[in-house]
């Protein structure tokens, strides 16, 4: 299994433009030089693990879905699994999921953990997420900068010499109260799926 500290530093085009979102998502009233704004503007550290990860089943839309929609077509997807689940009458799903194929196609799978098989229906149907070897993180913060995240693996395995699939995925902590008044808490995990062989 390894290790290793990442700093992030800087923002990709996309997290540029959603920051005007992530003030929106300030603590209300806090002035912009507050505390906590300086904490959101700060690079993040991000601990790089290579471990083997757990099959877990998974309900979800699957969909081609440009990155510019992505913020979109996530939660309204993950709403519509819940929705389901609901009037089904089928246990509560767990943590959402976004889980993107790496076909070049901008095709992902949005949904959420499941403890069983179900049957789903023309929109929705029951997936799994790979049981691989993978590099993986947590990030810490607003959505609109896992980017960073994302960053950071794909730095820490090119000089660790892992090799990357194109596949990925990212697992969303059941939001918390909290949250609302602190994004810095906000919890993410972020896998990347390993080529077999170590460069």
């Amino acid at each position: 299994m390894g290790k290793f500290y990442r700093q992030a530093t800087s923002l990709t085009q996309r997290e540029k433009l959603n920051f005007p979102t992530l003030r929106k998502k300030m603590r209300k009233g806090e002035p912009p030089g507050s505390n906590y704004a300086y904490r959101e503007r700060q690079a993040m550290d991000y601990k790089i693990e290579v471990k083997h990860s757990e099959p877990t089943l998974t309900a979800v839309i699957r969909s081609r879905v440009r990155p510019q929609e992505l913020s979109k077509f996530v939660p309204a997807a993950c709403g519509e699994v819940w929705s389901f689940f609901r009037s089904a009458g089928l246990p509560k799903p767990g943590r959402h999921v976004a889980f993107y194929l790496g076909d070049g196609q901008g095709s992902v799978e949005v949904g959420a953990e499941v403890a069983e098989p179900f049957a789903g229906n023309d929109r929705i149907q029951c997936s799994q997420l790979p049981a691989r070897r993978v590099a993986s993180t947590v990030h810490f913060g607003p959505y609109a900068r896992l980017g960073e995240a994302n960053r950071a693996i794909r730095e820490w395995c090119a000089e660790h010499g892992y090799r990357l699939s194109c596949v990925s995925w990212e697992i969303y902590g059941h939001w918390q109260e909290s949250w609302n008044a602190d994004p810095s808490q906000i919890r993410t995990d972020v896998f990347y799926l390993l080529d077999d062989q170590k460069s």
